[in-house]
């Protein structure tokens, strides 16, 4: 579960750039940049969920209301980022299922 909650983290991160990266007029280098700018707060938690800290996967589960936001956004407003924008939301439920999970096994047995 701890892998999987990793590997999904990390996918979002990069379906969420790709989608603001599409969802900007042109395709150029400041777009892309403004992209990974956008998803860096998802890589806030990593360094602490990597030692296993069950706080970080808790700070996780809150990080990703923004772009659960936007990814709603997107598919209601524009027609042409639907179905980036429906991978991105997707993969945001999958990533929350999976953290949640991990946190209730990890949870420390009762004495």
């Amino acid at each position: 579960m701890y892998a999987l909650m990793l590997a999904s983290l990390v996918t979002l991160m990069l379906l969420f750039a790709w989608l603001v990266w599409l969802s900007l007029p042109g395709s150029g280098r400041p777009e892309l940049i403004t992209a990974i700018i956008l998803t860096l707060p998802l890589a806030i938690p990593l360094p602490w969920l990597w030692r296993r800290s069950r706080y970080a996967g808790v700070c996780a589960t809150f990080l990703l209301t923004p772009y659960l936001t936007f990814a709603v956004m997107e598919i209601t407003v524009n027609p042409a980022m639907r179905l980036p924008g429906g991978l991105v939301l997707l993969m945001i439920l999958v990533t929350l299922i999976t953290v949640v999970g991990w946190l209730r096994t990890s949870r420390p047995r009762a004495a």
